[in-house]
C-alpha cells in the first residue's frame, strides 16, 4: 500500500491511504476529485496519483494549468504519466500545497 500526507498549509497532516493501482484525483470539482482543494489556482482536475505496488512507485500525471512541479521545482509535463519514488515531494501548483509520495 502506498500513500500520501499533506506537509504544509490548511490540509497540513492529513493523509490519504492508497491501495495498489487505486487513483487518487486531485482537484476542485467535487464530482471528480477524491481530494477536494478550493483554491483558484488548483484546477477542476488537477493530478492524478496511481500507486504501483508491482514497481513499488507512484505514477504522477498533472492534469491542471497551472503545474504540478517535482521538489527541484521543475514542472511535470502536462497530461503525461511520470513515475516517482516513494518519499518524493511534489508541489501542487508552484507555490502551493506540498505532498510526500509516502
Amino acid at each position: 500500500m502506498g500513500g500520501i500526507k499533506i506537509l504544509n498549509g490548511k490540509y497540513k497532516g492529513a493523509e490519504i491511504v492508497l491501495k495498489a493501482q487505486e487513483e487518487l484525483v486531485i482537484g476542485r470539482d467535487v464530482h471528480f476529485c477524491q481530494f477536494v482543494i478550493e483554491s483558484s489556482w488548483i484546477s477542476r482536475i488537477h493530478v492524478k496519483i496511481q500507486y504501483d505496488d508491482k514497481e513499488n512507485c507512484y505514477k504522477i500525471t498533472d492534469q491542471s494549468k497551472h503545474g504540478t512541479y517535482d521538489a527541484d521545482n521543475r514542472r511535470l509535463p502536462n497530461g503525461e504519466t511520470v513515475l516517482f519514488e516513494r518519499n518524493s515531494i511534489l508541489n501542487i501548483g508552484q507555490d502551493g500545497i506540498q505532498i510526500l509520495l509516502m
